[in-house]
């Protein structure tokens, strides 16, 4: 049976990812090729009912290489990974909102939304 957390505890820990995070970075990646990398304000985010939500959208950023965004990561402001795995996507489906997924090289990416949800 799998662990159940309150939305109190699920908040707390969401909170603390937003301390990691502030100040620190969203990247892009294709399949571990980084892509683009976004500046994240400081506070990153809220913490409401188990739900992190991120500030400061749009975010525009100059791509780095060519690729299609499929996973992100967030690194602390002193580069340390706090978070991998997140998805990316068009739609709200996703941990990560992109207007284009598809990404050339010093195009401008726009950064929709970010939303953490602890499960």
């Amino acid at each position: 049976m799998p662990v159940k957390y309150s939305v109190k505890a699920k908040t707390s820990r969401m909170d603390t990812v937003r301390a990691l995070v502030d100040g620190g970075s969203l990247v892009l990646f294709d399949h571990g090729n980084r892509l683009v990398s976004f500046r994240l304000p400081r506070p990153a985010g809220e913490a409401m009912a188990g739900i992190l939500y991120f500030r400061g959208f749009p975010m525009i950023a100059a791509a780095e290489a060519n690729g299609v965004a499929n996973n992100a990561q967030l690194f602390s402001a002193i580069g340390e990974t706090v978070c991998s795995g997140l998805t990316v996507g068009k739609g709200k489906d996703s941990d990560i909102e992109l207007d284009n997924v598809d990404i050339s090289i010093g195009n401008l990416v726009k950064l929709e939304a970010v939303e953490l949800r602890h499960f």
